[in-house]
């Protein structure tokens, strides 16, 4: 499909936002750190990443879930990077060659039509800085919680809270629950309930294939072992090199995202966060396979060939 001689995998190109935000600026800042380590600055360290946590630890918290980041886990991220400064270099480039692309697919256009597209940008940028605007709440919610000892409070629904005697509504098994909103009514399925809703809603039987097909969001070509990751306890098991399969991904997930060769996520379009990573990281990425998650497992051998956009099963565990 071509539009005024742009093709569709070029408008990612045009939309990506050039102004900042905070999960696009974190890794920037962690590089810039690991830089400084390895020039001698250690004995600062404290100081130096006691700062960093306070602008980011709270990336760490996602839609559903999470935590902040701890010191540990910072410092575990710093030993990773092998040479920082042409990583700096790497993302650097990868910018400039974006901005590139994007000021030669923008002379096609007329004076209108720039207009249009930098509007159109624009409105990309505040879609993902009002995700992270909306974590940034969520974590400092949760914190007002605990400080007040109500920490309870964050399993109970609007309509309960309103009503006079919401306190003595029996929430205790919902430290483990899911919920479906229907209506304008909402659904619960404690604990012992979970297991069984995700069977009826998630359980999707795949069939066995060789091939996942999906949309290319960055090129390139990688092959690794598979790792499923759905939350940030899922981070531990990712191994250098490794291929990251995600439903989709979140800023909480870049510390895996930094050690994967590729990512690959059932869901997302042009302008997900995994597709925007792997631009600035400069990583082959797969998105929107519907299946991924489902037709591979953690140990899968797997070529990623995000020229075509297929992921190839090589060996399974």
């Amino acid at each position: 499909m071509k539009r005024k001689g742009v093709s569709l995998d070029k408008l990612s190109i045009l939309l990506k936002p050039e102004k900042g935000s905070p999960s696009l600026d974190e890794r920037k800042e962690l590089l810039d750190i690991a830089n400084k380590f390895k020039n001698g600055m250690e004995e600062h360290v404290d100081k130096i990443i006691e700062n960093y946590l306070k602008k980011y630890s709270w990336l760490g918290y996602g839609w559903g879930g999470g935590r902040e980041w701890t010191k540990e886990e910072i410092v575990e991220r710093i030993k990773q990077i092998d040479n920082p400064e042409e990583e700096i270099k790497k993302m650097e480039s990868n910018r400039a060659k974006a901005e590139g692309e994007k000021k030669q697919i923008l002379d096609k256009f007329d004076e209108a039509g720039k207009e249009k597209i930098e509007r159109a940008s624009e409105w990309v940028w505040l879609r993902t800085y009002r995700g992270d605007i909306l974590k940034y709440a969520y974590s400092k919610f949760l914190k007002f919680l605990e400080r007040e000892k109500t920490k309870d409070a964050k399993y109970y629904t609007v309509d309960e809270v309103l009503e006079d005697n919401f306190h003595k509504i029996d929430i205790k098994e919902r430290e483990v629950f899911s919920s479906i909103l229907l209506e304008g009514k909402y659904y619960f399925f404690e604990r012992k309930d979970c297991g069984k809703l995700e069977k009826y809603f998630l359980s999707e039987v795949v069939e066995k294939r060789e091939i996942i097909e999906g949309q290319v969001a960055n090129p390139g070509k990688a092959r690794g072992i598979v790792k499923i990751i759905k939350s940030i306890e899922d981070i531990k098991k990712m191994n250098k090199g490794d291929i990251l399969v995600s439903p989709m991904t979140e800023p909480k997930f870049v510390p895996a995202m930094e050690k994967a060769a590729a990512f690959v996520t059932d869901e997302g379009g042009i302008l997900c966060h995994a597709a925007i990573v792997s631009r600035e990281m400069g990583k082959p990425c797969i998105i929107g396979t519907k299946v991924a998650t489902k037709a591979l497992k953690d140990g899968d051998e797997v070529e990623v060939d995000a020229n075509k956009g297929i992921v190839k099963i090589i060996k399974q565990r």
